[in-house]
């Protein structure tokens, strides 16, 4: 099966100004991503899509397509599938398969991402995204409501022990896989993969920089 490999990267970021610069062990996250997309995608096949000079400089660095995202496209609601629909109908692709890889999660087995392509290769899946399971079922959560009144999301079981609950999941940013372009408009299969770094907030980037630093003296 044929791959385009997008790598989101906007140089915007309201949590951690641009987060995707940000430096673990000397290379920015979106580094990170191109090189372990590097270890299993043909570099001529990863598209580095972004508004961002440097982030755009550092595709070329690297040797993968830089892809100059429109204005419309970078803000706060753009959505995944607006990138992928621009990178996609310029390179003009159809059938082909498309891997989107979050510059936010840094730590990948590159085993893990090939199991996830051979399901959903082998299984003519449309779209798998991967995903933890949550440490504590969602069926526990609750909505802060104005009056800072808790209401639970799920009313009859939210007091149970959490073994009890129904197990959830959340998409971590490992890898999305679809089918260009029929699985952007579909549900979902799953594939649960290890619990990893995302990094959304500085305390996720300070944990994996002191994560990084732990396993280079293991």
């Amino acid at each position: 099966m044929k791959y385009k490999c997008i790598i989101p990267a906007r140089g915007g970021s309201k949590r951690i100004p641009k987060k995707n610069l940000a430096v673990i062990g000397g290379i920015p996250l979106v580094s990170w991503a191109i090189r372990t997309a590097k270890e299993v995608f043909l570099p001529e096949n990863i598209y580095v899509s972004s508004d961002h000079p440097k982030i755009l400089n550092i595709a070329v660095t690297e040797n993968v397509v830089p892809v100059q995202r429109p204005e419309f496209e970078s803000s706060d609601t753009a959505t995944d599938a607006d990138v992928i629909r621009h990178i996609m109908t310029g390179v003009g692709s159809n059938g082909s398969a498309i891997a989107y890889l979050r510059p936010t999660t840094p730590f990948r087995s590159i085993n893990v991402l090939k199991e996830a392509m051979q399901i959903f290769e082998t299984e003519n899946i449309s779209r798998l995204i991967c995903v933890e399971e949550m440490t504590e079922s969602a069926y526990k959560s609750y909505m802060l409501a104005p009056n800072r009144k808790l209401y639970p999301l799920y009313e009859a079981i939210h007091n149970a022990p959490n073994q009890t609950c129904p197990k959830t999941y959340r998409n971590n940013g490992y890898l999305d896989l679809y089918r260009w372009p029929d699985g952007l408009e579909v549900l979902p299969f799953g594939f649960v993969v290890p619990r990893t770094i995302e990094i959304d907030i500085m305390e996720d980037l300070e944990n994996a920089r002191f994560c990084h630093e732990r396993r280079k003296h293991d």
